[in-house]
């Protein structure tokens, strides 16, 4: 059965010159990495850029288990 879990960031990403979410900054990430098959995490450019008409999002794949059973 498949599960979709969200989780919310911290805002550490704020410091780092590109901006882009890493599972470092997810609350309690060691225990989500460890237990999910994937994480996929999510960047906007309009949040960054100030420009709405922007409707730009990169999908980061920062872990992508698949089982052949």
């Amino acid at each position: 059965m498949p599960v979709f879990l969200g989780c919310q960031i911290n805002r550490g990403n704020q410091t780092t010159a590109d901006k882009r979410p890493n599972r470092h900054l997810l609350r309690n990430s060691g225990e989500i990495f460890e237990v999910c098959d994937q994480l996929i995490m999510l960047y906007r450019y309009a949040v960054y850029t100030k420009d709405p008409s922007d409707r730009t999002i990169e999908l980061i794949v920062e872990k992508n288990l698949r089982y052949n059973k």
